[in-house]
């Protein structure tokens, strides 16, 4: 996504806008522009996007307090999140993944718990078995998202 235009992205009922700049007046003015064309489109059409599910989020990596945009849809204030989960991944504002990590650690070991209790000498899986399951429980959710995870560090 590079600066100076709207990105919007639509898959099933999950809808992303996006936009880059330096100035936080600058991105509010083109998010609440696209926002009222998306609301004037949704009401041409007869479809309805809901308010209370709609969530901001200002990814910035400035120490210094800055402030987040107020943006409105249907006359109500969306809500500006520190951390939101979109397509199984959790972001975090100043772009740590340290939040999806740790969910991802608990989710895994969870299923790890699992896993520990089923090998035994005398009954369960063999190690075909094991590792079908292995990688059905654990390795999938370690898989996914990876890219997201080993995108290279934007200071550099």
């Amino acid at each position: 996504m590079g600066s100076g235009f709207v990105t919007c992205s639509l898959y099933v009922d999950d809808f992303l806008i996006c936009y880059r700049s330096k100035h936080i007046h600058i991105i509010k003015r083109h998010l609440q522009q696209s926002l009222n064309k998306t609301e004037h489109w949704a009401d041409t059409n007869g479809f309805w996007f809901s308010s209370s599910k709609a969530v901001c989020m200002h990814f910035c990596r400035l120490r210094k307090p800055h402030p987040d945009p107020t943006l409105i849809l249907y006359g109500t204030a969306i809500s500006v999140m520190q951390e939101v989960k979109f397509f199984g991944l959790i972001f975090h504002s100043k772009l740590s993944f340290l939040p999806h990590l740790r969910y991802l650690k608990k989710k895994c070991m969870k299923a790890l718990n699992l896993l520990r209790v089923l090998p035994n000498t005398s009954w369960g899986p063999d190690q075909s078995t094991f590792l079908h399951l292995y990688r059905g429980l654990i390795r999938c959710r370690l898989d996914y998202g990876c890219i997201v995870l080993a995108l290279p560090d934007p200071r550099t």
